[in-house]
């Protein structure tokens, strides 16, 4: 099946700082199971770390930054704003694996975090793992029953793996049968002059996007085309459907 390329967040500085700064994280937003706060003590080694991390921000140098943090959680492993940034670290300088992996550490502490969620499905989406993205996926669902955003990832990620992608399909249908669909939207990427941008499209849309790539990738390219030519039926200006399109007529020839 066809895969979406994800886009790739940039950490936040703000939230990173304070939480370098007060260091009294942990798995349940900063308050342990009993409700007490739980405070770290920092040995002379963890501020060491985090001199060299704000250093290393201010100069822009990301793999020292990422050096440091990941010295600091062997101290504080339990630090979720420290873990929050490094992964998205890893995302700006293209080291999605290792993302993944603090991603799915920080998630074992805070597993209904909806932002680590979706990152964690983007991600996975994007290196070709449709099992972690559907669980990410089946989460969000499971928290926003009336959001179809997460209802649409669930679908892609089914489409991404042979043994799933009828799932995917009756999914999708599903979708196309809710007259939310066309109400509420998804955002996706494209390219404009040179640049990827990141636009907005009704879950409509997105879900006969799919379908028409799916189709398209198994060598159905006549179905495929239907479902993009049905793309343009809903939004007649939607660029990705009539590029697709496009596409198909080329390969026929």
């Amino acid at each position: 099946m066809m895969k979406k390329t994800a886009v790739l967040v940039v950490a936040a500085v703000a939230m990173l700082a304070t939480a370098c700064k007060n260091n009294k994280e942990t798995g349940n937003g900063g308050k342990s199971d009993s409700g007490k706060t739980a405070a770290v003590s920092l040995t002379p080694e963890a501020e060491r770390d985090l001199k060299i991390f704000r250093k290393a921000w201010e100069m822009a140098d990301p793999y020292t930054a990422i050096y440091a943090l990941n010295s600091y959680l062997m101290v504080d492993s339990t630090n979720l704003g420290i873990k929050d940034t490094l992964a998205k670290l890893y995302v700006e300088t293209n080291q999605p694996i290792a993302a993944l992996v603090i991603i799915k550490d920080y998630l074992k502490q805070k597993p209904t975090d909806t932002a680590m969620l979706v990152l964690n499905v983007k991600l996975a989406q994007a290196m070709g793992q449709p099992e972690k993205s559907a669980d990410a996926s089946k989460t969000l669902m499971s928290l926003f029953p009336e959001e179809l955003t997460y209802k649409l990832n669930y679908a892609h990620s089914l489409l991404m793996s042979n043994s799933t992608a009828l799932e995917g399909e009756k999914l999708l249908k599903e979708i196309l049968d809710d007259p939310r669909s066309l109400q509420q939207k998804t955002a996706y990427n494209t390219v404009e002059n040179g640049r990827q941008v990141s636009k907005e499209m009704s879950i409509k849309v997105g879900a006969l996007m799919l379908l028409g790539e799916a189709y398209g990738a198994n060598g159905d390219l006549d179905k495929g085309e239907q479902y993009f030519r049905d793309v343009l039926k809903v939004d007649p200006k939607f660029s990705p459907a009539a590029e697709a399109i496009l596409q198909i007529k080329k390969m026929r020839r």
